[in-house]
């Protein structure tokens, strides 16, 4: 399962439920709806299988990255399991500005009008 997943877990949550997830004690699992649970559940069964999980949380800090951090509390142990999932952070201008740095840099690779294109490397002539 990748960031996508994650995403649709928070696309999910209300803006109640998005300001508990970026807290300190990050949002239980028992107030999530059922529809809610069944997106993270599926992440949860993909990363730790089948367990019987009697409490959880999800958090999320922002820094460059999104990072989704999942601690499951599995019935019969005593430390909590967790795993995180880190998403990178795009705006509409740092996509503007990589499609520009591509532009750029596919204009200095190309062969200008009245240049040779550069002599196949060593070994890989025709």
């Amino acid at each position: 399962m990748g960031g996508r997943d994650y995403l649709r877990v928070y696309g999910s949550l209300s803006a109640e439920q998005r300001k508990a997830l970026q807290s300190e004690g990050g949002l239980p699992f028992d107030q999530l709806t059922n529809t809610q649970w069944e997106l993270l559940g599926n992440l949860i069964a993909e990363r730790l299988g089948g367990v019987y999980l009697v409490g959880g949380n999800l958090q999320l800090s922002l820094t460059p990255w999104a990072k989704f951090q999942v601690t499951a509390q599995v019935g019969g142990e005593e430390k909590p399991r967790s795993f995180s999932q880190s998403i990178m952070i795009v705006t509409k201008d740092d996509l503007a500005s990589m499609r520009e740095a591509e532009k750029t840099r596919g204009k200095a690779t190309q062969p200008q009008p009245g240049q040779n294109a550069p002599a196949p490397a060593p070994g890989l002539e025709e």
